[in-house]
């Protein structure tokens, strides 16, 4: 027993949580606002005693819940001798008005102070990720849990105010900076209860390139380029130096031999690669290659349609515990037909492991006691890239077993009392009635009643 209350103490220690202060004593202030941090702890300060005779009443939402030193809720308590009201292990139900009534001994007021409580939850870690767009601006987004959110951002320790932003203020979760700005970039966010900040390296924006190999005759194959890259697709080469090519977008002619039509094409004519640079959605289309010889005759015919996808941002990935301990993890990711897969400590997370929700999800729901590294990989047909997130056993579990511990405690000890109770009543003595008793030879015999009915012998 005393090892399984060493164990539950170690249990409701892990759950402390963010504690909070407010005076509630300024003059001149009807009611003062407050806030606590679900889950943990509010110190409020309100009139003292001001001699041993003083009394005080507490109410919540006009609701008497504390009187002198006799309380109507464990998680409240109030110190006479400084005046501090406490709320522990705070919920959502915490929130109201709450006021405090001084009285001398004749009964006359001498303090009434009142607070409105709100309670929020507190920040957590935020999570960055960060875009290349068409042109080499980088979109940065920033994203955290919590209730009333404000954020700020700073780059290599300097504010980011909005004159140094291409678009959105420095107060919003996300910002856009031109290509070439570099350094460490900041983002803090903070509510009434709490904060945290996150940083992120910025570099110069590398477009992605992606290849093509359109040589399969007597097909249209299909090639796909990123937002903002650039592409190469192998197409035909000339056979002889006399040979001449013609290229087309749409059937509209673009390339002619080395006399090209728009500044983002080229053509290698000896190794037949097409490129494409800083690509952008009107560069989605069927692409062509005529190849003929010096008597107009044609030696070579190469298809191609090419599709523009947005490159793949960095994943972002939050945490939920659920009612029962379980975890459900979501990941989220900017680009085009994004495809995803999951992995716990390196090894797959297939379906047969998830109690709900396909491993190919962007959001999976995992066990209470599932534990260790998971991953989150996200692809398409230009990039891919990848998250990872720590799972720890969800805090909600703590109180839960907690509370199941007690339950075995309790039906341990009432069995306890039960068996004490019945060995004591099996070994209780007898009646026994000596009505009739004989001696013969030594040995004695009489008549013997108990509880369960009579029993002769002679």
């Amino acid at each position: 027993m005393l090892n399984m209350g060493a164990v539950l103490l170690l249990l409701i220690g892990v759950a402390d949580g963010v504690t909070t202060f407010c005076d509630a004593t300024q003059p001149h202030i009807t009611t003062t606002q407050c806030f606590g941090s679900l889950g943990g702890t509010v110190e409020v300060q309100l009139p003292a005693q001001i001699s041993q005779d003083d009394a005080f009443r507490l109410r919540k939402n006009g609701v008497t819940i504390l009187l002198d030193r006799y309380q109507t809720n464990i998680r409240y308590s109030f110190n006479v001798r400084t005046g501090i009201f406490t709320i522990k292990d705070i919920d959502r139900t915490d929130n109201g008005t709450y006021s405090m009534e001084v009285h001398n001994i004749y009964g006359t007021a001498l303090a009434n102070t009142k607070c409105y409580l709100t309670i929020q939850a507190p920040v957590s870690s935020p999570l960055l990720s960060r875009e290349c767009l068409s042109r080499g601006q980088q979109r940065v987004s920033c994203s955290a849990g919590g209730g009333g959110l404000h954020y700020s951002w700073s780059l290599d320790g300097l504010p980011l105010n909005d004159t140094r932003l291409l678009s959105g203020p420095g107060s919003a979760s996300d910002v856009t900076l031109e290509p070439w700005r570099t350094g460490l970039l900041t983002c803090s966010v903070r509510n009434n209860v709490s904060n945290a900040a996150a940083n992120i390296t910025l570099s110069v924006c590398d477009g992605v390139m992606t290849f093509c190999d359109a040589t399969q005759p007597h097909i249209t194959t299909q090639c796909f380029g990123s937002l903002g890259g650039t592409v190469e697709v192998q197409l035909s080469t000339k056979t002889s130096q006399n040979d001449y090519f013609r290229l087309r977008k749409n059937r509209v002619r673009i390339l002619l031999d080395r006399n090209q039509t728009n500044i983002q094409y080229s053509f290698n004519v000896s190794t037949g690669i097409f490129t494409i640079k800083d690509i952008d959605r009107t560069d989605n289309g069927e692409y062509s290659m005529e190849v003929h010889n010096a008597a107009g005759v044609q030696v070579a015919f190469t298809k191609c349609y090419l599709t523009i996808e947005a490159p793949v941002s960095s994943p972002l990935l939050s945490r939920e515990c659920l009612s029962r301990g379980q975890q459900r993890v979501s990941c989220s990711a900017g680009g085009g037909g994004l495809h995803y897969s999951w992995s716990l400590d390196g090894l797959p997370l297939n379906d047969t492991r998830l109690p709900s929700g396909p491993g190919s999800a962007s959001d999976v729901t995992l066990e209470p006691w599932r534990t260790g590294l998971l991953t989150c990989s996200v692809r398409n047909n230009v990039s891919h890239a990848a998250a990872n997130i720590t799972l720890p056993v969800c805090d909600g579990l703590i109180p839960f077993i907690a509370r199941s511990l007690t339950v075995v405690v309790l039906l341990l000890a009432a069995l306890g009392v039960y068996w004490a109770l019945k060995k004591k009543k099996t070994s209780s003595p007898r009646d026994i009635a000596l009505s009739s008793m004989a001696v013969d030879d030594g040995v004695l015999y009489g008549n013997v009643s108990g509880a369960t009915g009579r029993a002769g012998g002679e």
